[in-house]
């Protein structure tokens, strides 16, 4: 007889996922590329996004980006011993950036055509330490009614250059930024290409 573990749902954290001079590169393009306003707002309150090309910009601080969702990337496969279950298969990643001005938020949503999906905080802003967290929502809502100690929202407060990843199917949403100096994220997506 063999018990399964269903529906455990993984989330790894990594602080300083980028050296800090990466940090402050990265918020620069990621403002550079925001007032080019080529983005959506969709999803948002008081806040924008670039477009998802980042990973195809030119910067050379772009790479500490890509080694980043990379390393996370591995960590979650090991943590879950499912590395051989990737393996051979091209790796799909996309990434943008956010810009969460004063009462900016992102409404629940999850992600669509990835595995994985992920935050890098560049700049937490200016902003009370109560808001700016990341909230998941508990993907068995039966198991909240009948569960009272099990909260049907975690929340996770970030810190300046930590990454988060997690299931993309996972919804989640952002808590208001309460500040003048705008919060900065990347937020990014990894997929694996089809084999034959």
């Amino acid at each position: 007889m063999k018990a399964l573990n269903m529906w455990g749902t993984p989330i790894v954290r990594k602080t300083q996922a980028v050296a800090p001079d990466a940090l402050q590169g990265l918020r620069e393009v990621i403002l550079r590329e925001d007032a080019r306003q080529r983005g959506t707002k969709i999803g948002t309150f008081n806040a924008s996004k670039t477009e998802s090309d980042l990973l195809a910009l030119e910067d050379p601080v772009l790479k500490e980006l890509h080694s980043a969702v990379i390393d996370i990337e591995g960590r979650m496969l090991a943590a879950l011993r499912i590395q051989d279950a990737v393996h051979g298969h091209g790796i799909l990643a996309e990434a943008w950036g956010v810009v969460y001005h004063d009462w900016g938020f992102h409404r629940v949503h999850s992600h669509h055509d990835s595995a994985w999906s992920g935050v890098l905080y560049l700049d937490m802003g200016d902003s009370d330490t109560e808001d700016g967290r990341i909230e998941f929502l508990d993907p068995r809502p039966a198991a909240c009614a009948r569960q009272t100690e099990t909260p049907a929202v975690s929340q996770l407060k970030p810190a300046n250059g930590e990454m988060i990843l997690f299931p993309s199917w996972l919804e989640h949403w952002v808590t208001p930024h309460q500040g003048n100096r705008p919060r900065v994220v990347i937020a990014f997506n990894i997929g694996y290409e089809a084999t034959a």
